[in-house]
């Protein structure tokens, strides 16, 4: 899971996520799976799918979490 805290280090640095394809390919290049990342934000592997299709945008107050670590 560091390159997970890392890509997320990157990202409170950067202020925002990554498009939609970014997100998918960061994640691969990680070696996560959805279920990885839906655990560490809390949130179900259908969410972070919607996510990296582009069906959905993270909520403001989700990227805040995530960015602030709480």
């Amino acid at each position: 899971m560091d390159h997970l805290q890392a890509a997320l280090d990157r990202a409170r640095r950067r202020r925002g996520f990554p498009s939609p394809v970014a997100r998918r390919l960061l994640r691969l290049r990680a070696g996560l799976t959805q279920a990885d990342i839906a655990e560490v934000l809390g949130t179900t592997t259908a969410a972070i799918s919607r996510y990296e299709s582009g069906d959905r945008e993270p909520r403001p107050l989700n990227l805040h979490n995530t960015l602030t670590g709480k």
